[in-house]
């Protein structure tokens, strides 16, 4: 039997469509600053709250305007949850900035 491992290298895959990661950051971004508010705050359905996600909300809110005016967002709405996720990558700056943010504050130890 004749194996040529090469031969496959070369094959075009059918169904691979390549999407620009401009278009797919900003997504996979909010994802996870929704998932991380929903694990910092229980979210709409109570799960259990980790320490990273904690500290994130607590850094939401210490920099939010409204907050510091005394209205603290619903963050048992999801759609309110979304919404902050949104505003936290557009004052950031963009879905990159966003992420390496929140990464920084959620994981910092001290």
């Amino acid at each position: 039997m004749n194996f040529d491992p090469g031969s496959f290298e070369s094959s075009p895959e059918p169904n691979f469509v390549e999407v620009p990661l401009d278009l797919i950051l900003p997504s996979v971004a909010q994802a996870t600053i929704v998932r991380t508010i929903v694990e910092g705050s229980g979210g709409p359905h109570n799960h259990e709250m980790t320490e990273p996600g904690l500290r994130f909300v607590r850094h939401l809110l210490s920099t939010s305007r409204p907050a510091r005016h005394g209205f603290v967002p619903n963050f048992k709405d999801m759609a309110i949850i979304e919404q902050v996720a949104r505003d936290f990558i557009r004052r950031c700056g963009g879905a990159a900035s966003a992420l390496n943010t929140m990464v920084r504050v959620a994981h910092c130890e001290g």
